[in-house]
């Protein structure tokens, strides 16, 4: 699951921990999950304020129905949005510094 809003995908969340034993919360909304359930500094990423409002029934939901979520342990981070960026990769425990935001998951998280 990705994209930048949790809020637009809530049904489809909802109905897809019917069906799976496994998600990946990838994209911008792995941002707002990451906030939300580890209190992880996100910096200028995307966050979805109504969206974080239900993350944790979600998350609920998903214990409910023995549905494991994967969130990404690491980030691809630049100072801004464009091809000349700086870049940087951190961790999920890092946070992502002041000023600037996940642009993508890292490789760890790819492994």
């Amino acid at each position: 699951m990705g994209g930048a809003k949790v809020k637009d995908k809530i049904k489809l969340i909802y109905n897809m921990l019917d069906i799976v034993d496994e998600m990946i919360i990838g994209g911008g909304m792995a941002f707002t999950f990451d906030k939300v359930l580890n209190g992880t500094e996100i910096g200028g990423s995307l966050y979805d304020e109504e969206g974080a409002e239900v993350v944790k029934d979600i998350m609920k939901k998903a214990e409910e129905k023995n549905v494991k979520i994967h969130l990404p342990v690491d980030y691809k981070c630049g100072d801004k949005f464009a091809e000349d960026a700086k870049t940087e990769m951190r961790t999920s425990k890092e946070g992502v510094k002041e000023g600037w935001m996940g642009l993508d998951i890292g490789p760890e998280t790819i492994k």
